[in-house]
């Protein structure tokens, strides 16, 4: 028995510097599904070190023999899946010269697509352009969304999209093309991804965008939530937001500086407080009582709330991370500090979009979100990290430590008194 699950790609196995993730795909056209499949670890953890196989990276899959397959879905104590079918399969780091003239003639009249990508709320978001074109190309196509869990709310009332589902429930084998986003884009030396991010999403499966639009929407309940967070604070008073943290920390501004930048403000704009946002209650430690920052950290219980939070601001202060993303999809005013990724290729399809770049002042800046893997001795007495490092060569974030509160300051000033050009 025989699939054309890779028939449209030509995928040899790759090792990709900066994950150092892999990909296992035949170099036939057609793969044997009586001897190999494709086995895919849908865990919780970013990877999992498997004995004779090495590491399974979350929604990457890996051609092995039927017999060992079997063995990691029926035994292992972490979370497997087996993708196989009869249909079209589009690894991350393939690069699709045309859409139209390559896969479409693979696909059966309404296809049902899914699509996968299992990190990065912003990029969610910015993956919804290159859906439109796909629905453009296929009307009557069925199309799923697999992310996860915690994630699925950056999808909600995106119309192009039939169904969000959880990575860990979808069947893998019902599809007539699968599209793989998770780690497509962050591989920066594919020059596709040199592209402004939501650009790369439509190149790798061969599409151009003809529109740019990035949505989110936020249910009145969040609104609601969002007003009784804020309960006690004064009708006249100017609010800025600042989001405390990225996922990443090296991303992350200096917290330390968060007092300094408080006053500033308060000086600059009369009657201005900082909200502190956060979904860990930690993140706002020690902020309690200074009389220009009132702290949300913690009391948002998922991104729609915190989203909530800040269209009541006059501006958002934000690293670049997914809530810089949902504050300018909802076209409210940001400020975005940036270092490892130059902001034109994140924050180049926003109108509302102030974004303060470290790029330069120190000499690995940018780094293009550059990771060191732990060494095998490390990983083994950590007890079971995360294989990556961050930042090149420090503990500390050289290149965000360069942006002064003088500038974030001015830069705000500027922003909500009109600065930004549309």
């Amino acid at each position: 028995m025989q699939a054309t699950v890779t028939k449209i790609l030509t995928v040899e196995e790759r090792r990709v510097e900066r994950r150092s993730c892999l990909e296992r795909v035949a170099e036939s056209n057609y793969i044997d599904f009586e001897r190999q499949s494709f086995l895919m670890y849908v865990g919780e953890r970013q990877s999992v070190l498997i004995a004779g196989h090495g590491y399974f990276y979350r929604c990457i899959p890996m051609l092995i023999d039927r017999p060992e397959a079997y063995q990691l879905l029926k035994h292992s104590q972490h979370r497997f899946v087996e993708v196989g079918g009869y249909g079209v399969y589009i690894p991350a780091y393939s690069t699709i010269d045309s859409f139209d003239s390559v896969v479409a003639p693979e696909l059966p009249d309404n296809p049902r697509v899914l699509l996968i990508r299992d990190e990065g709320a912003g990029d969610l978001m910015m993956s919804v352009p290159a859906i439109r074109e796909l629905r453009r190309r296929l009307p009557g196509a069925y199309i799923a969304y697999a992310t996860r869990p915690r994630l699925m709310e950056m999808l909600n009332g995106v119309d192009v999209i039939d169904s969000v589902v959880s990575i860990h429930e979808v069947n893998y084998s019902e599809w007539d093309l699968i599209i793989n986003w998770s780690n497509a884009t962050e591989n920066y030396s594919l020059p596709r991804n040199r592209l402004p991010r939501i650009d790369s999403f439509a190149a790798q499966i061969g599409l151009t965008l003809t529109e740019r639009e990035i949505e989110f929407h936020i249910p009145i309940e969040a609104y609601v939530a969002a007003k009784k967070i804020l309960s006690d604070a004064a009708e006249d008073e100017t609010y800025i937001g600042y989001v405390v943290k990225s996922v990443g920390w090296n991303r992350t501004y200096p917290i330390e500086r968060i007092p300094d930048i408080a006053d500033a403000l308060a000086t600059a704009i009369p009657g201005a407080r900082l909200v502190l946002i956060d979904d860990q209650a930690e993140a706002g430690e020690g902020f309690e009582r200074h009389p220009n920052i009132i702290s949300t950290c913690g009391q948002t219980r998922n991104i729609a709330e915190a989203a909530a939070v800040m269209k009541k601001c006059a501006a958002v202060i934000t690293p670049d991370t997914g809530l810089a993303h949902v504050a300018a999809a909802l076209q409210i005013t940001v400020v975005a500090l940036c270092c490892v990724i130059p902001p034109s290729m994140r924050f180049n399809t926003y109108s509302t979009v102030n974004a303060l770049y470290a790029g330069g002042r120190v000499s690995c800046c940018p780094c293009w979100d550059w990771q060191e893997r732990w060494s095998a001795s490390e990983m083994v007495s950590s007890g079971g990290r995360e294989p990556f490092k961050s930042c090149k060569d420090s503990a500390v974030n050289k290149c965000m430590n360069t942006i002064s509160v003088s500038e974030i300051i001015d830069a705000v000033t500027e922003s909500i008194s009109g600065g930004i050009e549309k």
